[in-house]
């Protein structure tokens, strides 16, 4: 598993990457709602598959290029997931123990050709993939600030990204 680390306006991020093969555990300790735990996770290549340690019979959610905690079941039960990595696959996170606090994150997945609105204000970190905004184009990785009113246009790939509510203000 290789980390690779990001800062996004003033949040540190972290791109992850493992190769086809690979094993990994995903464990949570006590039910919680997706948005309120302290990793937010989205994944942007590959396909990683999982079995519970508890019930090896029952199946759990593929890890695919645009699955993040907003696809986890809610509330989320204490669960230990033993994952490997079909493909060499790739993920970004941002978590608690990295930042001071944490802001509210809204997932960004576009498909190739598709839009979505961005307002003034966002704050916006392409992941994966390349944007068009108002004439202008954007590989991620890549932060956005501010931007005129308009659309976020994917142009040559899907578009995975976050949305932060705030800044971080160390």
């Amino acid at each position: 598993m290789k980390y690779t680390r990001y800062k996004s306006f003033g949040w540190v991020i972290y791109r992850v990457s493992v190769e086809a093969g690979e094993s990994f555990v995903y464990e949570v300790k006590n039910e919680v709602l997706p948005s309120r735990m302290s990793a937010q996770t989205i994944y942007t290549k590959g396909l990683c598959t999982g079995h519970y340690e508890d019930d090896p019979t029952k199946p759990s959610l593929d890890r695919v290029p645009g699955f993040a905690n907003d696809k986890l079941p809610s509330p989320l039960p204490a669960l230990r997931l033993n994952m490997v990595a079909q493909q060499d696959s790739e993920w970004w996170c941002i978590s608690q123990p990295s930042n001071n606090s944490m802001p509210s994150v809204d997932f960004i997945r576009i498909k190739l050709g598709e839009s979505i609105p961005v307002n003034e204000n966002d704050l916006i970190f392409i992941c994966e993939g390349e944007a068009l905004i108002n004439g202008t184009v954007f590989s991620g990785p890549k932060s956005i600030r501010g931007v005129n009113p308009g659309l976020l246009t994917a142009t040559s790939t899907d578009v995975y990204g976050m949305k932060f509510s705030r800044e971080e203000t160390k």
